[in-house]
């Protein structure tokens, strides 16, 4: 369980293994807050699936990848030690993050 308040400007659910369909709702939750400028989601076993569109995990990437190109606020992101993200994942969030106004901090 997990609250995100309006005008929260930090999300910390290191730790958290998710399950269901909640990192897709977390997801689209951030998507939609602009007031975070932080979020951690480290150590909470993400992957990316990358092998199969269709696997838990792919459409959640995608859209942390275009969070990271549009989201104004958004000043750090951390997905330290989530070892199942592959090579290529990680490349997209790098390249999102790299190609956006204001820099962010990502933390891979």
């Amino acid at each position: 369980q997990f609250e995100l308040v309006e005008g929260q400007k930090s999300l910390n659910l290191r730790d958290r293994l998710f399950e269901g369909g909640e990192l897709r709702l977390i997801v689209g939750l951030i998507k939609h807050n602009f007031f975070l400028e932080e979020v951690d989601f480290s150590a909470t076993d993400l992957e990316s699936n990358a092998a199969d569109a269709k696997s838990p995990g792919t459409y959640e990437m995608k859209q942390l990848a275009l969070i990271l190109q549009m989201h104004p606020s958004l000043l750090e992101l951390r997905i330290q030690y989530n070892p199942a993200l592959d090579e290529h994942t990680r490349g997209e969030l790098r390249t999102a993050a790299a190609n956006r106004e204001p820099a962010i901090n990502l933390l891979l």
